[in-house]
C-alpha cells in the first residue's frame, strides 16, 4: 500500500540530475503527493537518479523537491503515457506543497 495519497494534477515542471547545471528536461506532472509523483516525459533519467524536481503551476511559486528515479516507462514500452516515477526525499518537501495538496507532512 502507497504512504501517500495520489492526487491527480496537471502541472509543468522541470527535472534535472541533482547538482547538473543547465540540463534541465521538462515535463508533465500528472499524479501527485507529497511522498512522489509521476512525470510525463520523453526523456526520462536512469533508474536511481538522484534529481533535482522544479513543480510550477500549484501555487504562487516555483516548488522545488530532490529525490530519486523509481521507475521508468518508455514510449516504445506500451500505449501507456511515457514518464518516469519519482520518490522524494522528504526532507526537501516544501510546506508549500502539503499545503498544495491539501495534506500536512507529519
Amino acid at each position: 500500500p502507497r504512504r501517500f495519497i495520489r492526487q491527480t494534477v496537471q502541472c509543468r515542471s522541470r527535472s534535472r540530475v541533482k547538482n547538473e547545471s543547465d540540463s534541465w528536461h521538462h515535463g508533465t506532472i500528472m499524479e501527485l503527493s507529497t511522498g512522489g509523483c509521476f512525470l510525463i516525459t520523453y526523456e526520462p533519467l536512469p533508474i536511481e537518479s538522484e534529481m533535482e524536481l522544479e513543480i510550477w503551476d500549484l501555487s504562487d511559486t516555483v516548488m522545488k523537491v530532490e529525490g530519486q528515479v523509481v521507475w521508468i516507462r518508455a514510449w516504445t514500452d506500451g500505449p501507456e503515457l511515457p514518464g518516469m516515477g519519482l520518490a522524494f526525499d522528504l526532507s526537501s518537501v516544501p510546506p508549500e506543497l502539503a499545503k498544495a495538496l491539501g495534506r500536512v507532512i507529519v
